[in-house]
């Protein structure tokens, strides 16, 4: 059974942290009675379900869409050891949802957790002793602590030294958090619980300048990220304004490093923000970010728009009510790369304010023993060369698939040209990622009109160089064919029905909110309608789907497909009445 589920600071996993030092430096710190002179404000993320707080009352915790049992004394009972969700407990995301109820069930519920917590791993036990989660379940701890401390002498006697004991363990633990959104999260979370305990002080401002470095090394001065994900620089950017606005409670003005990183981040997340509101799924983004994007754009203060052809890497097509995102450069590689895809000029369509053509999206939170697959070309909409991707996947130390896979072969060469004109845009680029092995380049052309009633492409695969040749020969020779099936995938959201025609000449598509659109090729291949997946974070479940597959064959010659997506002003009652099957 799944549960709709609206994701907070939780849904990013912990970082894999120096687990023997942190379970040291938690035991050997000593605690302290100091009271909390302040109250947080509430979580930028939006946390407290209503619905999960009555479910943790009827005995049942949902964890990655699957129900569990909660035994009758406590949650720390529940029997599942898994690495996700002895994270995600001991982070007390539950704490939030009973916290939302406000009643007295609920209240004596959150606060027997917290007692049990206390006397089982207080004293720095237990596998929830790494600087992200022990952060995470700190600030809740502040956040609620009137609802926690009324009343009775537990836990309102030990509150106080174990959020003490938290601010200790995090001030020798920040610097073991992966240099990136792990440190500034840790960071952001102690000068927070810093400013709880004691106010502003000097430990603060260390941190604060601590941070404004980190926020210096992380974040370019183009307001990019090496991971190339969206979602991670929107994480960064709010945690920054999070920060920022709690330091201006305080009188403190924030260092102008981390102010004009929120400037720079701010202008890149404009320029990818689709006409829904979302961001892409590309490189480990979901959808869990509706809403939160425009909260952030509206706090930073930044109204400018980038003149840069590509942000992040990404091109945007606007036309109308209709905005394309493509994938217009190589993906991360190396350690930057644990939660990058294969997905160079795959592309993103929206139309209306509703998603029309998707990436599959991520599913760390739905399907990890699936680590890779997802990851793969043939899960995002764009051409996928004899079976394989565009770039390559290997574990870091035994060259296998594993949990950790990085890309180790990306493409080297990806040139973009993009060309507004007085009747639209055009996008052409091309990338060299099936060339080592196939010998291929692929190119990718893209015409939006400027009333966004028409996208047409061209996709074309051929060896360019006589050396490439060489290449697709030799490969082709090892495969016994004369060449290699390309396959161009167009993935449709879980909301677009589709229907293909009975001579299998084209396919009609409706949007969720009921405009209608055709699509259509030309071109030496064929057409198929198949089954899909969307991996859908929100509901934490993968939604069956659609995809247009075109499929073609590139031997000796190029192999050139041009397909469109055309807007049915006035659909014809074909569409609606036996047109299709």
């Amino acid at each position: 059974m799944a549960q709709s589920k609206s994701l907070g600071a939780d849904f990013w996993p912990a970082a894999n942290s120096s687990s023997i030092l942190d379970s040291v430096w938690a035991r050997i710190l000593p605690s302290a009675t100091n009271e909390l002179n302040r109250n947080f404000r509430s979580e930028p993320w939006a946390s407290g379900s209503f619905e999960r707080g009555r479910r943790l009352l009827r005995g049942s915790y949902f964890h990655n869409g699957i129900e569990l049992d909660i035994p009758e004394f406590s949650i720390w009972d529940v029997k599942d050891n898994s690495e996700s969700l002895q994270a995600t407990l001991q982070s007390f995301d539950w704490l939030d949802d009973l916290a939302a109820l406000r009643s007295f069930d609920a209240v004596a519920v959150a606060k027997r957790w917290t007692v049990d917590w206390l006397e089982r791993y207080g004293s720095g036990r237990g596998a929830g002793w790494s600087p992200l989660i022990a952060g995470r379940r700190a600030t809740r701890l502040v956040e609620h602590w009137k609802i926690l401390a009324n009343g009775g002498r537990e836990p309102r006697r030990s509150l106080p030294g174990a959020i003490n004991r938290h601010a200790r363990f995090l001030r020798r633990r920040v610097r073991s958090e992966p240099l990136g959104w792990q440190r500034i999260e840790v960071l952001t979370r102690l000068i927070r619980l810093e400013l709880a305990i004691g106010g502003y002080s000097d430990s603060v401002s260390r941190e604060a300048n601590l941070l404004a470095d980190v926020c210096s090394r992380v974040v370019s001065s183009d307001g990019e990220i090496r991971s190339r994900s969206p979602e991670e620089l929107l994480r960064i950017g709010i945690l920054l304004t999070w920060v920022s606005g709690e330091l201006s409670s305080e009188g403190v003005l924030p260092s102008a490093s981390i102010q004009e990183a929120i400037a720079r981040i701010a202008l890149v997340l404009r320029s990818l923000r689709h006409k829904s509101g979302a961001l892409p799924r590309f490189h480990g983004g979901g959808t869990a970010n509706y809403g939160r994007l425009d909260s952030f754009l509206s706090l930073s203060g930044n109204r400018s728009i980038t003149k840069r052809k590509l942000s992040l890497g990404y091109a945007r097509l606007v036309g109308g009510s209709v905005s394309v995102i493509v994938d217009a450069a190589a993906p991360p590689s190396g350690w930057e790369s644990v939660r990058g895809h294969a997905s160079t000029l795959a592309f993103e369509m929206h139309s209306g304010g509703y998603p029309l053509v998707v990436n599959c999206g991520s599913a760390e939170r739905i399907a990890s023993e699936r680590n890779y697959l997802w990851r793969e070309t043939a899960f995002h909409s764009t051409v996928e060369v004899d079976g394989g991707s565009s770039s390559r996947f290997a574990s870091p130390l035994t060259l296998r698939r594993a949990d950790d896979d990085i890309l180790v072969l990306v493409p080297k060469n990806v040139s973009v040209e993009q060309l507004p004109g007085k009747d639209g845009q055009t996008f052409i680029a091309r990338h060299d990622g099936y060339r080592p092995i196939h010998g291929l380049t692929h190119m990718r052309r893209m015409d939006l009109d400027g009333l966004g009633r028409r996208l047409w492409g061209e996709d074309t695969i051929w060896p360019t160089t006589e050396e490439d040749r060489g290449i697709f020969n030799e490969a082709a020779r090892k495969g016994l064919s004369p060449g290699f099936n390309c396959v161009a995938r167009f993935h449709l959201h879980f909301d677009v029905e589709a229907e293909i025609t009975r001579d299998r000449s084209e396919v009609g598509l409706v949007v969720a909110n009921g405009e209608e659109w055709r699509f259509r090729f030309s071109g030496d291949a064929t057409i198929d309608l198949q089954e899909s997946v969307y991996f859908d974070e929100l509901s934490c479940t993968a939604k069956k789907s659609k995809q247009i597959v075109l499929d073609s064959f590139v031997s000796g010659a190029a192999s050139q497909v041009s397909w469109s997506f055309d807007k049915i002003a006035n659909a014809d009652k074909s569409f609606r009445q036996g047109g299709y099957s």
